[in-house]
């Protein structure tokens, strides 16, 4: 037996559910609220009055949230939610801010509005929504951003081929003479700090305008560096939350001392046509069970789940959970050869955590949970990720929704490591058909798709697009030490249009890390990577990425590499497309021994691909390292489009000098070097490379060489029947 439970904007908490509509008296009807649902459907499950599972059905209409919803383990496999036929009911984690009056600020006409109320019961928030855009909080430059002039705390020796710990942070920068005088109020000013491939939040202790020095609450993460070597500019920053920063239409600012909030019009806006949203919460729903009792079972089709807050998260190695006590932080070993060979304190606090902003959880999070599924849902308007599985998570299905508008990132899965019970290890999922877009809109570092410390994950058909760093992160831990991560499959995913929009360094529209046996990259559209100052990969396998099959790929216009192995070790490189790439076709880097890797990376495999360049090398071996078993190449067709360089070139460097100085050859070059023995130079005949159009006629050298079509017809989410 299938029990029905019916929740409407129009109903009543007090209502028993079991009618779609009202009665005529007025005593029966829907529920108002999804938690008086969930409530009535755990107690009459508890109380024995319905054997099967439930089906909550959500009117069309808004469902506002002033805490999160919690299932546990006593909610397993209980409920089905799902949206009316044809309704996007709104489940909202959001207030309206009312009651706006003209006033001036900063010498501009802008509107005010008395949110002492709504301060004293969830305290101050973080983010602010304009009919439905995300609107720029105040901040310094309003637009662009700043650069430090130096770190006084930096040693010299520090540079960028610095061999000294990255986790040294520093607690003061210099200012450029002039870029901070126009603040004269540094009450909550915040440093956003753009450090190579994190985002540094970094709340302001003081502000000396004699020696123009800013001194931090906290350290940085990393040290601050020359990022971008051709202009010796350093480190990006901005300064968050200051008035003098309310200047551009759009922006808003929050006075807590005085509990108002500010809001400077755009043109043809009137206080009567246009919604103005505060997210009162962090997080919309939690799903949390425990290693002997797992939560999940649960199903949500058709649902929208919007606005939702941030605050800087805690950033020693830890669980960091928003809504549990400081207490119940249990320690969190991800990162854990990173931390060991940078000597680092897990113990201490700093601006962000690295890489990936891995320690930020979901505004949908789940711990010890199983089998939920959601399907045809949007989540949107976020702080951290839009959804987060933590410890002990397996087999969920996340297929067709729309991930937009993100504080980080789309989906993050992030497991124990290998020093964990294997019983609480995380993976055995799928995630298709979803389109991921609008990221790093808070934390930069976030990607599309960050599956870290889990294992045998599905990726396919994803598109993910407009993120400010990876597309898609897979994998951890540095060099070639133990790890999860494995049998992953990532395949038919259209990523494109990443590290734009003010994005980061170092990083890849597929981003690997560490051995991960089994995995499969197959069948994906990468373009249009760039980056700030350097690393806009398309395929990035990095720091000993290992034991890896990356077929039949597509990688095209790129600022970077096509394909960046950095340090990687028998891996299978065969039948992919790498075409006009910024700075070469493809890359297997070997610099001199690092601290992450234990021994010598072993080469793998690069057949039946096909490179073209349009005036950069195609091929880009740097031999600093070397290794006793090199990558070995054949059957590759290359070809340059640029007719001002060779049709073939190659950067061959017997040691690190040599790889400074970029030397440069031949294909014969490379083949009297027993290198790319059958491979040729010649041109694949793309039918039109330009449009993106990788068909070639039978008459190709590629197809001479046996390489295999592309089909790129069905990259991205694929079209499906309704359920």
């Amino acid at each position: 037996m299938h029990t029905m439970i019916y929740v409407s904007p129009k109903g009543e908490d007090w209502w028993t559910g079991h009618l779609p509509v009202p009665t005529d008296d007025g005593q029966d009807g829907p529920i108002k609220s999804l938690r008086a649902a969930l409530r009535r459907a755990r107690h009459l499950r508890r109380d024995g009055a319905i054997p099967g599972p439930v089906t909550i059905w959500l009117d069309e209409g808004r469902y506002p949230l002033s805490f999160p919803l919690e299932l546990g383990a006593e909610d397993y496999g209980s409920c089905h939610i799902r949206a009316y036929p044809d309704t996007q009911p709104v489940i909202d984690g959001g207030i309206p801010i009312v009651g706006w009056t003209p006033c001036t600020f900063n010498d501009r006409p802008a509107w005010r509005s008395d949110v002492t109320s709504l301060l004293l019961e969830f305290g101050p928030f973080r983010s602010l929504f304009v009919n439905g855009q995300r609107a720029q909080r105040a901040r310094w430059p309003s637009e662009d951003v700043l650069w430090i002039e130096r770190a006084p705390d930096v040693p010299a020796s520090f540079g960028p081929d610095t061999t000294t710990e990255l986790v040294r942070g520093q607690s003061r920068f210099i200012a450029h003479a002039g870029d901070l005088d126009a603040i004269p109020d540094w009450y909550g000013a915040e440093v956003a700090m753009l450090n190579r491939w994190v985002h540094e939040w970094l709340p302001v202790k003081s502000y000396d305008s004699s020696t123009r020095t800013v001194t931090l609450k906290v350290p940085t993460r990393l040290y601050m560096r020359t990022e971008y070597a051709d202009t010796k500019k350093t480190t990006r920053y901005w300064i968050e939350n200051v008035s003098a920063g309310f200047l551009k239409s759009g922006d808003w600012y929050l006075d807590e001392r005085e509990r108002v909030c500010y809001y400077l019009p755009r043109d043809g806006e009137t206080p009567d046509t246009v919604e103005i949203v505060a997210p009162v919460l962090q997080q919309w729903l939690r799903i949390m069970g425990t290693p002997d009792q797992p939560a999940g079972g649960l199903r949500f089709t058709g649902i929208t789940f919007r606005h939702a807050d941030w605050q800087p998260p805690c950033n020693r190695a830890v669980w960091w959970d928003p809504y549990r006590d400081a207490s119940e932080w249990a320690p969190c070993d991800s990162f854990r050869a990173f931390k060991e060979v940078n000597h680092a304190d897990p113990r201490r606090d700093a601006g962000t955590v690295p890489q990936a902003a891995f320690n930020l959880p979901g505004a949908i999070h789940l711990e010890y949970a199983r089998d939920c599924v959601f399907t045809r849902c949007c989540m949107e308007h976020t702080g951290y990720y839009a959804i987060g599985f933590g410890r002990g998570c397996r087999g969920h299905h996340l297929d067709g929704n729309t991930l937009m508008d993100l504080g980080a990132g789309g989906i993050i899965m992030n497991g124990d490591t290998t020093n964990r019970d294997p019983s609480v290890y995380t993976g055995h999922s799928q995630f298709i058909n979803n389109r991921i877009h609008g990221g790093g809109q808070v934390f930069r570092a976030g990607c599309g798709i960050a599956i870290l410390n889990a294992e045998r994950v599905t990726l396919a058909h994803n598109e993910i697009f407009d993120q400010t760093y990876s597309g898609i992160s897979c994998g951890w831990e540095w060099g070639f030490t133990e790890q999860v991560s494995r049998a992953h499959c990532i395949t038919k995913n259209h990523i494109h249009h990443i590290g734009q929009r003010g994005g980061m360094s170092d990083m890849g529209g597929i981003y690997l890390l560490g051995p991960q046996p089994g995995t499969l990259v197959d069948g994906n559209f990468v373009h249009d990577i760039a980056c700030a100052a350097y690393g806009g990969f398309g395929i990035y396998p990095d720091e000993g990425s290992s034991f890896l099959i990356i077929q039949n790929n597509v990688v095209w216009r790129v600022r970077s590499d096509g394909l960046h192995d950095h340090m990687g070790r028998q891996n299978v490189i065969r039948n992919n497309i790498f075409a006009c790439c910024g700075e070469h076709g493809v890359c297997f880097a070997r610099p001199p021994r690092n601290r992450w890797v234990s021994h010598p990376p072993e080469g793998g495999l690069f057949l039946h691909n096909i490179v073209v360049s349009n005036g950069a090398p195609v091929l880009f071996e740097s031999l600093a390292y070397q290794s006793a078993n090199p990558y070995a190449c054949d059957l590759n067709c290359y070809w340059d489009l640029s007719a001002l360089a060779p049709a073939f070139r190659v950067r061959l460097a017997p040691d690190i000098q040599a790889c400074a100085k970029g030397q440069s050859g031949t294909l014969a070059d490379r083949q009297q070097a027993g290198q790319d023995t059958h491979s040729i130079a010649g041109n694949p005949l793309f039918a039109d490379l330009a449009s993106g159009d990788f068909h070639w006629p039978p008459a190709s050298p590629a197809a001479k060489l046996g390489i295999r079509p592309i089909d790129l017809s069905d990259v991205g989410p694929q079209p499906k029947s309704e359920q």
